[in-house]
This record gives structure tokens, sequence and C-alpha cells, in this order.
């Protein structure tokens, strides 16, 4: 999946509360031919996009199972940077946020 359908369905999935909702009302849309015809599941695409949208960096890191310094070195991120985010003190911004959670996605999605 390319990097603008992934950003659009986050965007979209961030304004529910709901996956099953998420899910529901996309409907058909042409980009799922892709991957209906791969015997891809759009299904369990939908659910694991709806499912990265709702993590904040610390839950991201978590699923990488990337210790704070790995994934640091992975990311480019200062430590002190990270330690902030995980401890409330600061937010990523939501473009960085989008940008990780797409690169953890493919990753898992492979």
């Amino acid at each position: 999946m390319k990097y603008e359908l992934f950003s659009r369905l986050y965007g979209e999935a961030q304004e529910y509360i709901d996956c099953d909702m998420f899910v529901g009302e996309r409907g058909w849309q042409e980009w799922m031919d892709e991957y209906n015809d791969k015997g891809a599941d759009v299904g369990n695409i939908l659910i694991s996009i709806w499912d990265i949208s709702s993590k904040d960096i610390k839950e991201l890191r978590t699923i990488t199972k990337l210790s704070r310094a790995a994934f640091s070195r992975r990311y480019d991120i200062p430590i002190r940077t990270l330690e902030s985010w995980d401890a409330g003190e600061r937010e990523a911004t939501p473009y960085l946020t989008r940008l990780i959670a797409f690169t953890i996605w493919c990753d898992c999605n492979a």
C-alpha cells in the first residue's frame, strides 16, 4: 500500500471510536479491487489501520518491541525526545506519528 492511501485511511480511522463503524462505512472503493485480486482480506487491512491509528509513539514503540535506544536509532529521534513523549510531557507531531505508524504497519503487513 502506498503512503498516500494509508494516510487517507489513517486519517479517516481517527474519526471513529468504533472499528466496526469505520470498516462498515468504507463501502467498496476502487483501491480494494487490487487487494481483493491478490487474495488479501480488505476487512483485516482496514481493521489493522484503525487499530494503529489510535496509537501514540509509546504504543507504536511497544508494537515494534524495540527498546527506546533502538527505536531512537531506527527513526533518528533523540532519546530525550522519546523520553518526554513517553512521559507525556510533550507529544509527537501528528505527521511524524503517522509516518512512523506507516512504517510499522508495512513491516507488520509485509
